[in-house]
């Protein structure tokens, strides 16, 4: 049984404004698990709206929050200089008498392996949560982010990836020794376990995409896609396109395809309790991982939304790109399509043609990557 209410704990992470990342379901589990002192500072990230940095504090059950007074993320060089200066510089001033450091990226392990060698926090965790082996095209820049990332991988107390992929393959590809690293793998997860308690309405027509619309990264194929199903004499769909991005330009091909009757363009949904309500009424998830970029991130993911999806039941149609990919086919949950609409189509029947089968795979599947499960065995690891 995990106890957390005599630990302090801190968490140092990017804010990906709209999205709930693993940060904030450790910050859920660890009050959950009775931490009354609890640090969770999120740093600008790519898609920042106005580049401040936000601070939470969580003391007793009574919640604070901030902003910084500097507010700017781009360029980048100088963003992240800014950061691990007053990330620094907040370790000094709120994190005395911290037990548990977790820093989501390398940079900012590397602040919390400094303010570890001070005496001002416990354990470090680094928490890998993605990997590509060209991270700018910039040789020096590309070069001083993997030495950042060696001293990080070596200097934490624990290495805790989201799967074996991103860090036996920065491991392998950067020339490290794996004996130096102190490793645990804890997956992205979901919340089956309470969604399971919630009145599934699973509409086997209902076709469901969510995560963020890029253009030439999946969201190119939706329209295709349902162009293929209605040729092939499936036109009782509906298409739920939920996320932000590139919505504008996914409304225009819809139009522009007089396929409007057939599409919902939910937008971006900030609570993951909404998104879940909403993915619990669709039927096909969809998955569409471009597989033609080696350097995207996508081909060392643990990708969140897969993980939702399962956690609400859905069979899936998936590139072979992410690992998991394999495991969906292998499990029942479902499909590997190749990155071209009409395979997605034949996946998507595929699947409507043994619907409870591909459903109750996907549901029992789901059950393994539920968060309470995955912390229980990460946090009795760390906490040793």
């Amino acid at each position: 049984m995990i106890d957390l209410k005599d630990k302090k704990i801190a968490i140092f992470s990017h804010d990906q404004e709209g999205t709930t990342g693993t940060d904030d379901e450790i910050v859920k589990y660890a009050l959950e698990k009775g931490c009354a002192d609890l640090v969770n500072i999120k740093f600008p990230f790519i898609y920042s709206s106005d580049g401040a940095i936000r601070l939470k504090f969580i003391k007793n059950k009574k919640e604070r929050q901030e902003k910084s007074w500097i507010k700017f993320y781009k360029p980048q060089s100088l963003a992240y200089l800014k950061d691990a200066i007053l990330g620094f510089f907040y370790g000094l001033r709120y994190l005395r008498g911290c037990d548990l450091f977790f820093g989501m990226n390398n940079l900012l392990v590397f602040v919390g392996i400094l303010l570890k060698k001070i005496g001002i926090v416990g354990k470090v965790i680094y928490y890998v949560i993605d990997y590509t082996p060209v991270r700018y095209g910039n040789r020096f820049l590309n070069g001083l982010y993997y030495k950042l990332d060696e001293i990080a991988l070596y200097g934490s107390d624990y290495v805790v990836s989201l799967n074996e992929a991103m860090l036996f393959g920065r491991v392998r590809d950067k020339g490290l020794d794996m004996k130096k690293i102190n490793y645990a793998i804890a997956p992205f997860g979901n919340n089956s376990l309470s969604l399971e308690k919630k009145q599934r309405r699973h509409d086997k027509n209902s076709i469901v995409y969510f995560g963020r619309i890029n253009k030439n990264k999946g969201s190119e194929l939706f329209v295709p896609i349902a162009k293929s199903l209605i040729n092939r004499g499936f036109g009782n769909f509906i298409f739920e396109i939920i996320g932000g991005g590139d919505v504008e330009y996914l409304r225009t091909e819809i139009k522009n395809n007089s396929l409007e009757r057939y599409f919902n363009l939910a937008g971006r949904i900030d609570r993951q309790e909404d998104v879940d309500k909403l993915l619990l009424e669709c039927g096909v998830a969809l998955a569409p991982y471009y597989p033609e970029d080696k350097n995207n991130f996508s081909y060392y993911s643990d990708p969140g939304k897969v993980k939702v999806y399962l956690g609400c039941g859905l069979p899936i149609v998936i590139t072979n790109v992410p690992p998991i990919a394999k495991d969906v086919e292998k499990t029942g949950s479902g499909l590997i399509a190749e990155y071209n609409p009409d395979d997605f189509a034949d996946k998507i029947l595929k699947i409507l043609e043994n619907y409870e089968f591909y459903e109750n795979n996907a549901t029992k599947f789901g059950k393994e990557f539920d968060w309470n499960n995955i912390f229980d065995g990460l946090f009795n690891k760390i906490m040793q």
